[in-house]
């Protein structure tokens, strides 16, 4: 069974689990260092998300909101974005994500969740407004167990989501889905 700190991760990042502004005095840049890092400014603003989780054999069927905040790192190289989730039992977990741009051209983030759990890492390959989040592999029974999250730019302002894992590279099964909404910049 997928360790819940990790599935939690999975599905956190597909809700955008973003980011909140530099404590320091200085302010951050209107835009990244560089036009790859910058493709990462889709996500800057303050969102509000909508999911659902499904019943599989690595998650229950759950309702989840969340509330995230998404900004440049002081230096313009990082987006930072932070969250609180909500499940329907108003069970709520914070998440930090930072992003930045590999010299091969992926992405790569690195959550932190809830104070004192492990950080989970993972890529990010961008291709026009579809982002696919990789990451979370482990073997369960037996089984390679992979887990991947799909976002889709329906425009500037809406994001749809969709949170999948493989066994043994068989068929995506949906373990969650949904949208979130920019309410600000």
């Amino acid at each position: 069974m997928m360790p819940r700190s990790l599935l939690v991760a999975v599905f956190l990042c597909a809700i955008k689990l973003l980011a909140v502004s530099p404590n320091d005095a200085s302010p951050a840049p209107a835009h990244a260092a560089d036009p790859d890092t910058e493709k990462l400014g889709a996500f800057i603003g303050h969102w509000e998300s909508e999911g659902k989780m499904f019943e599989t054999a690595y998650s229950h069927a759950n309702q989840i909101t969340a509330t995230t905040n998404c900004t440049w790192s002081s230096n313009g190289r990082f987006l930072i974005c932070d969250q609180i989730n909500r499940d329907a039992k108003s069970v709520v977990h914070n998440q930090l994500t930072i992003y930045a741009h590999k010299k091969d051209g992926d992405y790569i983030y690195t959550s932190f969740q809830d104070a004192g759990e492990r950080p989970f890492t993972g890529t990010l390959k961008i291709d026009g407004n579809t982002w696919t989040y990789t990451g979370g592999e482990f073997e369960d029974k037996g089984k390679k167990i992979k887990f991947r999250t799909t976002n889709v730019f329906m425009s500037s302002n809406i994001d749809a989501f969709r949170v999948e894992y493989s066994e043994d590279g068989g068929p995506w099964k949906t373990t969650g889905e949904g949208t979130f909404h920019k309410v600000s910049n």
